[in-house]
């Protein structure tokens, strides 16, 4: 493992180079820390389901992370698939393994509805409260990031 970790940790940090943003997904799981395939992230998003076990998992990858000095400016927890009216037992959850959720991303019908004729989810309608959700997640990208897609786009590369 060592040396195909120490191959993708540098291709990383060489092609992270050559862009204003590099988006990593990795697996579920403390794999992906443990291997130490990245040095330091400028926000890490942890994205976990609205249940006990995903928050300890949530509070573990943020320890973890912590454990191995990966250097994060911002940690942003994110629960996924919140069905109505649950938001605050996961809160009260969340506070209870020290975390605070920054955005719940609702369950939306819709996306399973599409998943199963095998759609992509680009196809869920704007209005949705899930593509809110999404839009806060990237707004909340944007403030804590140095560059804006609007600079981006105004700057000729």
């Amino acid at each position: 493992y060592c040396f195909l970790n120490n191959i993708i940790r540098q291709v990383i940090d060489f092609r992270a180079r050559s862009y204003d943003f590099t988006v990593i997904d990795c697996h579920a799981g403390l794999e992906h820390l443990s291997r130490r395939t990245t040095k330091g992230v400028d926000v890490l998003i942890v994205v976990t389901e609205p249940t006990k076990n995903g928050m300890l998992t949530a509070r573990r990858v943020i320890e973890l992370s912590r454990e191995l000095s990966i250097d994060i400016g911002t940690i942003m927890v994110v629960a996924n698939k919140v069905s109505p009216g649950i938001k605050p037992l996961l809160d009260k959850t969340a506070r209870e393994n020290g975390l605070e959720v920054d955005v719940c991303i609702p369950f939306e019908e819709e996306i399973a509805h599409l998943s199963i004729l095998g759609k992509p989810v680009v196809n869920l309608s704007t209005d949705s409260p899930l593509s809110a959700a999404v839009g806060r997640v990237y707004e909340r990208i944007m403030a804590y990031s140095t560059t804006s897609i609007e600079a981006m786009i105004s700057e000729p590369r």
